[in-house]
């Protein structure tokens, strides 16, 4: 069944991208129309990775202030660790993760 099928209730659709993801060995892009969910469904990718590895640094790199704020309250609000960092503040500075996430 197609993952963008209207019919599919959203958090399944959700869940199922990642596990897609995580069949790829947790390395890919996720290209998906607005409102399918795609901050939801890298929420529930950190959930997975930092439950299987708690000990390796999240990283999430987005565009504006703005957005930054959106993604800490994120992740503030699913009891989530990652740090949150533009990309002219990681573009200046050197920073580690295992886990990287690229908003656009």
């Amino acid at each position: 069944m197609n993952l963008f099928d209207s019919n599919y209730e959203r958090t399944l659709r959700q869940e199922e991208l990642v596990e897609e993801w995580v069949k790829h060995k947790c390395v890919g892009t996720l290209l998906c129309p607005t409102g399918f969910g795609k901050t939801r469904s890298a929420l529930i990718a950190i959930r997975r990775f930092q439950t299987k590895h708690p000990e390796h640094k999240v990283m999430v790199v987005v565009p504006s202030d703005a957005i930054r704020v959106q993604w800490e309250k994120e992740l503030a609000d699913n009891n989530l660790n990652a740090e949150v960092h533009t990309y002219f503040d990681a573009s200046r500075h050197e920073y580690e993760c295992t886990m990287l996430v690229l908003d656009k």
